[in-house]
């Protein structure tokens, strides 16, 4: 009787299938694995500590909390969005497109920073801030490096 050639492959896959199945047991004597955390008993559990973002218990200014959260909110999105647009005309000036300025915004205080040319560039970039809506100042941490 001749064997077919796919009989050692099947020998060997069941063999395979075999040992592998073993491998996850355990002598009947050892014990199963244990967790190395012990139980949290309730005197263990943190207190929250009292936070100025958290409204009082008895809910009184709740709303006026919600209210603050959403001006902040409302806020950094105006910050976001006045940096956008500072950044957007210094790039639209040709004399100032090619400049690599690092520009922030707080509370709508723009703070310009960067190495320029010249202090006639540097003006410059203050008088273009200083024109985008919504910007209230420019403070101009400009290094002149001719």
């Amino acid at each position: 009787m001749q064997r077919s050639p796919l009989f050692p492959v099947l020998l060997a896959a069941a063999l395979a299938t075999l040992g592998l199945a073993g491998c996850d047991r355990r002598p009947a004597d050892q014990p199963p694995p244990t967790t190395d955390t012990a139980p949290v008993a309730p005197t263990d559990v943190p207190t929250p500590m009292p936070s100025s973002d958290m409204p009082p218990a008895d809910g009184s200014s709740a709303g006026a909390q919600i209210e603050n959260a959403g001006e902040k909110a409302g806020q950094a999105i105006d910050d976001a969005t006045v940096t956008t647009k500072v950044k957007a005309a210094l790039a639209a000036d040709a004399g100032l497109k090619t400049l690599k300025l690092d520009v922030d915004t707080k509370d709508g205080a723009v703070t310009v920073r960067g190495n320029v040319d010249s202090q006639t560039t540097a003006d410059n970039v203050a008088r273009v801030a200083q024109g985008v809506e919504g910007v209230k100042s420019v403070n101009s941490q400009l290094t002149v490096k001719p």
